[in-house]
């Protein structure tokens, strides 16, 4: 079985649109309750890169990344509402990890280094975190 599946995305309309994902490890930790520890979840978050808007972000256990990436940024786009023409990661690994679902939903899948957004996404997160918690 491959570790992608595009099922929920098929009745999703493409628009033309150049959107970044990047992940990160959120600074919070949560608690595994299958282990009684606590982990730090990988979140992914999709930019509009004309708008510059933060479209939507989501998180999956680090450990389970492989099985569950594809069904969880398949609900960010259904989230969304549509699926983009082109998708722009800044990483050599969410390249690899994003190619076969690409590829699945015929979106064009691009490297950019220089389209890094990591730290100005992480750091507004992080600001509405700190806010919602006051």
């Amino acid at each position: 079985m491959p570790p992608y599946t595009v099922a929920g995305a098929a009745d999703l309309k493409k628009k033309e649109g150049y959107w970044l994902i990047e992940r990160f490890h959120f600074r919070e930790p949560a608690m595994d309750e299958s282990v009684d520890r606590p982990y730090f979840p990988l979140a992914f978050a999709v930019l509009d890169l004309n708008s510059q808007q933060l479209m939507s972000l989501n998180a999956v256990h680090p450990y389970h990344v492989a099985r569950h990436t594809a069904q969880m940024l398949i609900a960010m786009f259904r989230e969304i509402g549509h699926l983009p023409s082109d998708l722009v990661v800044s990483q050599k690994e969410n390249y690899t990890l994003l190619k076969p679902l690409a590829s699945a939903l015929n979106i064009t899948l691009h490297l950019e280094p220089e389209a890094d957004m990591l730290v100005p996404i992480k750091t507004e997160i992080y600001r509405q975190m700190e806010a919602d918690q006051n």
